[in-house]
């Protein structure tokens, strides 16, 4: 693609900006302002939109001229005359990598100045996505990541907006130019210890030799990918119908699968439901559990919880609950469960776990399965109490002994036992 005149370049950013602003979800819109040459573009390109909008820079530290970054965010967006605030962070590597970990951090910290409902603005544009595309390409992904990054998406309750997605990188350069923009260069940019600054210096330029418009190719791929994937996420919700069941994973249902199927709908699940990312091992591991023996507990780790099956459904999490002592009635809001029952004069009421009870879990085995409570929340259950006795297990029945009192029948009666 040749060189664009200047207002040309203009007019494609204000173009695509329009384009983008149309049907946005929300008018509470927050840029994240790394203060390099595309995000002061599109501080500038929106502060003459005449929207309302406010800068967000993340402050890592981790290069000498960090502080410098954050004044110079600050004196733009100030002359621009846009609300300005700074985050700063601190980046723990742990297992991840430098890169992976900053990144982590930083949309954590944006997303926390996100209102809900609110649009978080990032100025991705149409290199980032060839590069995104070949990144994935390079990591062996299938459709989802070789669809590349989305121009809005959804984050929990939230949106990420990347308004620039189909500007070359070449436009925003013409763009700042003309404008008399100033921007930071980020050092980190041009090291080649991160697979991004290889793929951008290295591999790119190949490429761009032998097909010169190499990077709208690789947009258009993305684009044919994200088709893919929107029927994928049907195929997908047609499969769901087959095998929820009371909103958990049927286990017979998934068998019934072919395998191709089973995964598909397991990761679909898993992102949609849970934002997990399931990877080849995770999948071995599910389909172990799934073709287990009924007599058998197998369990598979995924993230920071655990996948189980019991009575033919899959739980996950399938984790205890945090520990709980005593309450009384009038804090059982306080509970880690749902306490649904209203019991009246209930002031000698206490909820207590089941293995704070003194009662033994073994006689009640047959009335919890009955029940639907798996056995790793069993000790943790809910139990009635008054003047220190058990008198009622929630949801499950009536506790060996005790005693017929009045109380005892407000208590039946309260959850229809």
């Amino acid at each position: 693609m040749g060189a664009l005149k200047a207002p040309d370049a203009i007019r494609s950013v204000q173009q695509a900006l329009a384009e983008f602003l149309k049907n946005l979800p929300s008018e509470h819109l927050t840029l994240a302002l790394s203060g390099g040459m595309d995000s002061i573009v599109l501080m500038h390109a929106l502060s003459e939109t005449g929207v309302a909008f406010r800068a967000v820079h993340v402050h890592h530290g981790l290069h000498r001229h960090a502080d410098a970054w954050a004044a110079h965010c600050q004196a733009v967006a100030k002359a621009l005359a846009v609300p300005y605030k700074v985050l700063p962070v601190h980046v723990q590597t742990r297992r991840k990598g430098l890169e992976a970990a900053a990144r982590a951090e930083r949309y954590q910290a944006l997303f926390s100045e996100i209102p809900q409902g609110g649009v978080l603005l990032t100025a991705h544009h149409q290199r980032d996505q060839a590069e995104t595309v070949l990144l994935n390409l390079l990591r062996g992904s299938g459709v989802r990541g070789l669809q590349g990054m989305p121009a809005l998406v959804s984050w929990e309750d939230k949106w990420l907006g990347r308004p620039l997605l189909s500007v070359p990188y070449g436009v925003l350069r013409q763009y700042a130019r003309h404008r008399h923009l100033k921007w930071m260069e980020d050092p980190s940019n041009r090291t080649g210890r991160f697979l991004r600054n290889r793929v951008r210096y290295a591999v790119l330029p190949f490429l761009r030799r032998l097909q010169p418009d190499i990077e709208q190719k690789l947009v258009k791929t993305a684009m044919h990918h994200q088709a893919a994937e929107r029927l994928l996420a049907q195929y997908a919700e047609h499969l769901l119908t087959e095998v929820l069941h009371e909103g958990r994973l049927h286990v017979a249902a998934l068998c019934r699968l072919d395998r191709d199927a089973r995964n598909h709908v397991l990761r679909y699940w898993f992102r949609t439901k849970h934002r997990v990312w399931l990877n080849e091992n995770h999948l071995k591991a599910i389909d172990t559990l799934l073709f287990a023996q009924a007599d058998r507990q197998p369990e598979v780790k995924i993230g920071a919880s655990l996948l189980k099956r019991f009575q033919g459904l899959l739980w996950y999490p399938a984790c205890e609950p945090e520990p709980w002592q005593s309450l009384s009635w009038q804090a059982r809001d306080q509970c880690p469960f749902e306490i649904k029952g209203q019991i009246e004069h209930a002031r000698d009421i206490v909820l207590m776990p089941f293995i704070h009870t003194g009662l033994a879990i073994k006689p009640y085995k047959k009335a919890f399965q009955a029940a639907g409570i798996p056995p790793w929340l069993r000790p943790h259950w809910p139990v009635i109490m008054r003047m220190g006795k058990p008198v009622y297990i929630l949801n499950v029945g009536a506790v060996v002994g005790a005693d017929q009192t009045a109380m005892y029948a407000r208590v039946r009666a309260a959850f229809h036992c």
